[in-house]
């Protein structure tokens, strides 16, 4: 005992004990370690707690705090119909341990998964918060998840309940904004008895309205506008009575953002926002440009008629108009087919001048004239010009075909007057207001484009439609000319260094205000240690982070990380059902079935078709290739838009399915007995698209050894040469959203003729064809979302391709930087950030 007591003493907890006379206090927060004689004493503190010995007490060593990311099964549903919402995406520098949720209808739950079914109808916004072990709080503010709850059909024999319906023109607020809400769409049946007729009654001159603001206070009237003051979510109610004293009733969630905390510590750069990535942009023209790295810079130097109400994908807020136009309000004739703008005053070009309808009408009338195959306009061409329209292609047509084309354009937008625009479709079109807020249809100034610029002189003759519709890259904006973008936005264009980057200065005579920061510098960093190491410095506020070097960056201390955002898009591997063979394409070897080659018409069999979908890997595919950051796709609609199901038919990994396709083939029995061989393409380091490759090539020599598939790179631009050229066998590509509607997933890929991977692809489907045009005229979203399930049912038996999966992203950037939120469609928007 004697030798033991010589060693040092091992660590021994105590309280308020007495100790030789004198008594240590314990804190509530701790427990204290003492050690022999002139050993310090040591405090332990609970978990994600550390000793300060400067206060002498336990403080918070885990501050990271977590980002909630929510999902759900389905974003339109039925009333009383189960929705499951998953909290899992949530991220933490150690881990989320609880999802507190609120589903904007006044009901709450917790857990990461929870069931919820919505009985009222209207628009919810629900809220998720999370906290991991340290108390640490963070929201699903970034990306909210919203469901669409629809009413059930009124049969037109029921006079006695109305059915309400409540617009708002905002539903993500600040502190002190103020909402305006409107309940004159609600209507009602009523017989007839002069026609014989029920007819819908509508509007406050039969039915009455009372709203319930969800924060205590009350209203009524046929449109009212309310302030709310506190942050948090709201479910505003509309009650709807009739004239026989029934009623109904109508919500939509109001969410007031939480002010985020100031930043504490050195900012740098403070006035400059700074983003590295490995794209700086292709094109600075409106007409012309159609990537996402040069949209994120046009979207802010640039405006447009209506645009996103930050994250939703949804609600539209008045940009360059003074209202967003609805039947309700007189702005969009009953038919659908004609669209009234009315332009704010007093808005300034960055030179000088100010914006009118003349304006609006040159830029839409501009860019589709210019229009070439591959750019952005056929958006707008098909609902102007009729359904199926790919493009405005001059060289393709007889000068009357032309003159026909340009007439239905100059016809289509119209200055009524100088503050006054109409646009008139050839089809009522649904999503055509979500349109205008996207490509091809940013606002220039007339004047200085023709004066200035050389640009389009908005003259209607064909030669001159001809000459400017050819002559792309002679009359384009590029950007590499002082004073050549000129736009209304937040930002002015002031350079581009090519290669290097792209600078952005606030315009200080903005029409909503001068923006919070005065730069906005795109960096071209192609490499990922040196963006890494910019981002790690604090040398850079944004950051293009390469998925297999996530980890590098997630936890480190001042950055900011959200994963998991689902993305409005697709990636697929496309059938060619028409492999060009002209010259000689080497790709389908003798062009024949006899084992050393595949016909042209190889993949026009269905079963051939079904048999590939059955052969693929998805579990290992989105393991190996994408790192789980994704899941399947089964059909061309994605998650969170009208139409997307994953209840119907599917395919998964089954070789006995696939075996059983191949011999039900018509190439049967020398398709067995011969085998065939062809090669894939992939482009040049994209591995994701060589994984799928190797997949279909060992899963084809796995079912018959005489199936060959040969793998070859090839550098991008002889890859996307040959996908539009339609000599590639089967094509790995994807697709991401130009504004938030199926008709923008179900065209391309799947409408014959005129849908881009659908043209490259030689795909055709009469019956699909007439769904998809049916759907996008559509007004009804109950129809139009039954012909969206059909859509993919006949995608299951009838396969375009192999559907590989719908990716999720994150998000990185410096704890400084406030006011950065997520829109799938429109990425960045600059001027709502701030460093601070």
């Amino acid at each position: 005992m004697e030798e033991e007591a010589r060693r040092p003493a091992p660590w021994k907890v105590i309280s308020a004990t007495l100790i030789a006379g004198v008594v240590i206090l314990a804190s509530l927060s701790a427990y204290l370690f003492l050690r022999p004689e002139a050993e310090e004493i040591v405090p332990i503190c609970p978990t994600n707690y550390e000793w300060d010995s400067d206060s002498s007490s336990c403080i918070l060593s885990d501050t990271f705090a977590p980002t909630g990311v929510s999902a759900v099964n389905r974003e339109t549903a039925f009333l009383g119909e189960v929705l499951t919402f998953n909290g899992g995406g949530s991220t933490d520098d150690e881990a989320v341990t609880q999802w507190t949720w609120d589903f904007g209808d006044g009901s709450g739950g917790t857990g990461k998964t929870v069931a919820k079914a919505y009985f009222v109808p209207g628009d919810y916004i629900i809220s998720l918060t999370v906290k991991d072990a340290a108390g640490n709080e963070g929201t699903n503010e970034a990306l909210f998840t919203r469901v669409k709850v629809l009413n059930p059909p009124a049969p037109e024999r029921n006079e006695t309940e109305p059915v309400a319906l409540l617009a708002v023109d905002q539903d993500v607020i600040e502190t002190g904004d103020e909402v305006f809400a409107d309940g004159n769409g609600s209507w009602q049946w009523e017989w007839n008895d002069a026609n014989g007729f029920f007819d819908k009654l509508i509007g406050s001159d039969y039915l009455t309205f009372d709203y319930d603001f969800g924060d205590g206070a009350t209203a009524s009237g046929s449109n009212v506008t309310h302030t709310y003051t506190s942050s948090g979510n709201y479910a505003l109610r509309l009650t709807a009575t009739g004239d026989k004293g029934y009623t109904a009733f109508a919500i939509h969630t109001i969410h007031v953002l939480v002010e985020p905390a100031a930043y504490v510590g050195e900012i740098k750069n403070p006035d400059t926002l700074i983003m590295t990535t490995i794209a700086e942009g292709e094109h600075m023209d409106p007409g012309r440009a159609y990537d996402s790295a040069s949209g994120d810079i046009l979207r802010s130097v640039y405006e447009y008629l209506v645009f996103w109400d930050r994250d939703s994908l949804s609600t539209l807020v008045p940009q360059l108009a003074t209202v967003v136009p609805t039947v309700l309000n007189g702005g969009i004739t009953p038919d659908g087919l004609t669209y009234t703008f009315t332009i704010r005053q007093g808005v300034k070009f960055h030179n000088g001048d100010t914006l009118d309808a003349y304006d609006v009408e040159y830029s839409l009338e501009r860019n589709m004239i210019s229009d070439f195959a591959g750019g952005p306009m056929w958006l707008i061409l098909e609902p102007i010009l009729g359904p199926g329209i790919g493009s405005l292609d001059a060289d393709a047509l007889t000068d009357a075909e032309l003159l026909e084309n340009v007439t239905k354009i100059r016809d289509a937008v119209v200055a009524v007057d100088q503050w006054t625009v109409d646009l008139t479709l050839d089809f009522a079109f649904p999503p055509f207001l979500g349109m205008l807020s996207g490509w091809g249809v940013q606002i220039m100034n007339k004047d200085y484009m023709i004066n200035e610029l050389d640009q389009w002189p908005m003259t209607y003759d064909v030669a001159t439609i001809r000459e400017y519709n050819r002559a792309h890259d002679e009359y384009a904006m590029h950007g590499d000319e002082p004073g050549e973008v000129v736009g209304t936005g937040p930002y002015e264009f002031k350079s581009w260094d090519p290669d290097v980057h792209i600078v952005l200065e606030r315009f200080d005579d903005y029409w909503q205000g001068p923006a919070d920061i005065k730069f906005v510098v795109v960096k071209n960093v192609p490499e990922w240690g040196t963006r890494k190491l910019m981002f790690l410095n604090g040398d850079t506020d944004f950051v293009a982070v390469p998925r297999p070097f996530r980890e590098q960056v997630i936890g480190v201390e001042g950055v900011r990380s959200i994963a998991g955002l689902a993305d409005l898009a697709l990636a697929y591997g496309g059938f060619n059902l028409d492999i060009g063979n002209v010259p000689e394409n080497p790709d389908i070897g003798s062009g024949l079935l006899n084992g050393q080659g595949i016909p042209t018409d190889f993949f026009a069999d269905q079963n051939i078709r079904r048999a590939f979908s059955w052969l693929f890997d998805y579990d290992t595919y989105l393991e190996d290739a994408i790192q789980g950051l994704g899941e399947q796709a089964f059909g061309p609609i994605p998650r969170g838009l009208l139409g997307y199901t994953d209840t119907g038919p599917k395919y998964a990994l089954d070789l006995v399915k696939a075996e059983a396709e191949f011999k039900a083939s018509a190439f049967m029995p020398d398709l067995w007995d011969l085998g065939f061989k062809f090669t894939m393409l992939y482009n040049e380091g994209n591995v994701q698209r060589q994984v799928a490759a190797e997949i279909v090539r060992d899963n084809l020599a796995a079912i018959n050894s005489k199936f060959i598939v040969d793998i070859k790179s090839v550098p991008w631009g002889e890859y996307l040469g040959r996908l539009i050229a339609g000599t590639i066998t089967l094509g790995n590509i994807g697709w991401g959203a130009d504004y938030p509607d199926p008709h923008n997933f179900a065209h391309p890929f799947m409408r014959s003729g005129a849908g881009a991977f659908a043209a490259w692809f030689s795909y055709e489907n009469a019956t699909v064809d007439q769904w998809i045009d049916d759907a996008g005229s559509e007004t009804d979203p109950a129809v139009r979302e039954q012909l969206y399930f059909d859509i993919q049912e006949a995608n299951f038996w009838d396969p375009p391709g192999i559907w590989l999966y719908q990716p999720l992203v994150d998000h990185f950037e410096r704890t400084w930087i406030q006011g950065w939120y997520y829109n799938a469609v429109t990425t960045y928007y600059y001027y709502d950030y701030t460093k601070g």
